[in-house]
């Protein structure tokens, strides 16, 4: 039983059923104002005909086996105002969504639909004067960081949509114009999948969702409303322009082989049948001729592909010139509406300077700033961002890229760096407070990383966020690499985190920090194994995990204000021998997740142990302890469960 708030969902009126007795149902938006299904707050209840049935379950699952941002999607039995009927469950693209695809929240954007269906045009006539707007404007009000975060996305994802609808005479021919020329072929990919599954819907500018991940400066897309159909074979004929303004960049060939080896009943039939309502007889065969047909769809498509001219670039018009094309085009169909030609920001005092192309000059609170930027309204009056600043160069001007010979790293400017290649040392010196390292795609076998930290414990950060202007926590970020064997002594380290691991993986490492200045440790999105822990000094918590699987043979953990270990966000986590002195809280286990220690000693801890449910979003803990150790209490609540073998430890 659980509080929510429900509208009515959809454009179109395949939206509503009409039933006998002039009884209806309808898709829904629902966000519960407490608890969550299976993780999701926010979700839609939609008609099958509105997203194709068990189609879209399929593509869902296939999209997120292969690395995509894709939906919890399932059929459920419903009963609405009295009226029975199987509806599609399908989560809302918000935070919950991001985290249960291992990704740091960050901005999320869409096609603005708002001039599509104006009731004083005809439908999608302005589709190409319709550019994009701010998912979730919640994210963007958290501080400094998040608003540079989210400009700095707003204004390519801007000029993308704008070189979409004017680089070309045929609009729709343009619709992967930017995003192929990004630097990652996560797009040209992503048109590939799609369109094998006849999902062309998914692909028009109106109907994509992007996140943008700042960790590497690019987007990425999230699945939503392909209209998929795998009975029916990929009619690739007379579409050859189409089909080449999706793959600019060609897909790639591990990507293209990956997809066909996991186009296999054994990869889906449990998760599939799990999904459905049909009986598993007549899921298993449709299954089974939908997958028969994807594998063709690749073949075929492929086949069209290596036909394709290939050109080495596609440039686009300027950003002056496009803006011009879109001016023009608005007088045209006499739109009223102005442009933001340029902002500046009061950072003291959270305002935004707008300039407009009348030439007004208006002060916006950033509350009021972030409606324009997800509504493309303020008050009345329609207003668009559609500015090309320096923002991006401000930042970047700030940082420093390497290549090295296990991977890449980016610093800010005050970093100082030494690598031994023969010896496999790396050592970092910060010479402000702030500064930081991000390692990522790497290989760090059998390194040796020292981090020399600035220790004032008079530091106040001028940021009330834990992040700074590239999503980054730690003043030491490792992101998608492998740590096999690697070891870390890390002194000082004034960010939210001294160290930080973000969606990679390791054995047989050893880590030793001190004198951190909040959490000094802290996991995510990983699969780590820690063969030796030590902490002495964190003003949080010591060693902080979430959604990941995590081992640690032996810690001594000292000095934690906060938690000795937290472990968050359906994560496992498994110990043998953990020591933690004088920690406000010992062990805290929470948030669907599973913990296991074989023996435990907490030393001046008010409280020992706790098992709870923190977020809405998630459930309670689960805590298995063989052997305990604890001079103080044990906290559990009713959504958790905790049991214990022994006290016997001395």
């Amino acid at each position: 039983m659980f509080e929510a708030q429900i509208r009515q969902s959809g454009d179109w009126k395949d939206h509503i059923d009409f039933k006998p007795q002039g009884k209806l149902i309808r898709s829904l938006d629902v966000k519960l104002t407490n608890g969550n299904i299976l993780n999701a707050i926010s979700f839609k209840l939609l008609l099958p005909k509105t997203r194709n049935g068990a189609h879209e379950i399929l593509a869902s699952l296939i999209l997120r086996k292969n690395g995509f941002i894709s939906p919890e999607t399932f059929e459920v039995s419903t009963l609405i105002n009295g009226i029975k009927s199987n509806m599609i469950f399908q989560e809302n693209s918000r935070k919950e969504l991001l985290e249960r695809s291992q990704r740091r929240e960050g901005p999320i954007f869409e096609g603005d639909e708002s001039l599509i269906w104006s009731k004083d045009y005809n439908n999608f006539e302005l589709e190409q004067f319709a550019l994009s707007r701010l998912v979730n404007r919640n994210w963007f009000l958290k501080g400094i960081s998040s608003q540079n975060i989210t400009l700095v996305a707003f204004e390519r994802l801007q000029k993308s949509y704008l070189a979409s609808a004017f680089s070309n005479e045929n609009f729709n021919l343009d619709r992967n114009l930017y995003f192929a020329n990004s630097n990652d072929k996560i797009f040209s990919n992503y048109s590939f999948a799609i369109l094998s599954m006849n999902g062309i819907h998914a692909l028009r500018p109106h109907n994509r969702k992007f996140y943008y991940n700042a960790f590497n400066s690019e987007f990425e897309p999230i699945y939503y409303d392909g209209m998929v159909n795998f009975s029916s074979n990929l009619n690739v004929k007379d579409k050859y322009e189409i089909i080449e303004s999706f793959f600019i960049k060609l897909p790639d060939e591990n990507f293209i082989k990956q997809l066909h080896d996991t186009s296999d009943e054994t990869e889906y039939l449990d998760d599939f049948l799990n999904r459905v309502k049909l009986n598993p007889k007549q899921a298993r065969i449709f299954l089974n001729k939908s997958l028969e047909n994807f594998i063709n769809n690749q073949r075929i498509l492929k086949l069209k592909i290596d036909t394709l001219s290939r050109k080495k670039s596609y440039k686009t018009k300027s950003f002056h010139n496009l803006k011009n094309s879109y001016v023009e085009f608005q007088k045209l169909k006499n739109i009223n509406q102005k442009l933001i030609h340029d902002i500046s920001i009061d950072t003291d005092n959270k305002y935004y300077n707008i300039s407009l192309d009348t030439g007004e000059q208006i002060k916006l609170s950033d509350n009021e700033f972030s409606k324009i930027i997800s509504k493309n309204t303020y008050k009345i009056e329609r207003i668009v961002y559609l500015t090309h600043s320096n923002l991006k160069n401000i930042l970047e001007k700030k940082i420093n890229k390497f290549k090295s010979q296990f991977g890449s790293i980016v610093t800010s400017n005050g970093i100082n760096m030494k690598i031994d290649n023969d010896k496999k040392i790396i050592e970092f010196y910060q010479s402000n407070p702030t500064d930081w390292v991000l390692i990522h795609h790497a290989n760090l076998n059998d390194w040796k990383i020292l981090f020399n930290g600035l220790n004032n414990k008079y530091f106040l950060q001028d940021n009330s966020q834990r992040f700074n202007n590239f999503n980054l926590t730690g003043c030491l970020n490792i992101y998608k690499s492998k740590i096999d064997y690697s070891s870390f002594l890390i002194d000082g380290g004034m960010c939210e985190d001294s160290l930080n691991i973000i969606s990679s993986s390791g054995k047989d490492i050893s880590l030793n920090v001190k004198n951190a200045l909040f959490d000094a440790i802290d996991f995510d999105f990983s699969n780590i194994i820690v063969k030796s822990l030590y902490v002495d000094s964190a003003g949080n918590d010591c060693l902080d995990l979430s959604g990941g699987v995590y081992e640690v043979l032996y810690a001594l953990l000292q000095k934690c204000k906060d938690k000795g270990i937290s472990v968050g966000e359906k994560s496992k986590f498994y110990g043998e021998i953990i020591n933690i002195d004088k920690a406000l809280i010992g062990v805290s286990i929470k948030d669907l997740s599973f913990g296991n220690i074989l023996e435990l000693r907490t030393n001046n801890s008010d409280l020992c142990i706790e098992v709870k449910q923190k977020k809405q979003e998630f459930g309670g803990g689960n805590f298995k302890l063989a052997k305990l150790k604890c001079d103080g209490i044990i906290e559990v609540d009713h959504n958790s469960v905790y049991s214990i073998k022994t006290n016997e430890l001395s």
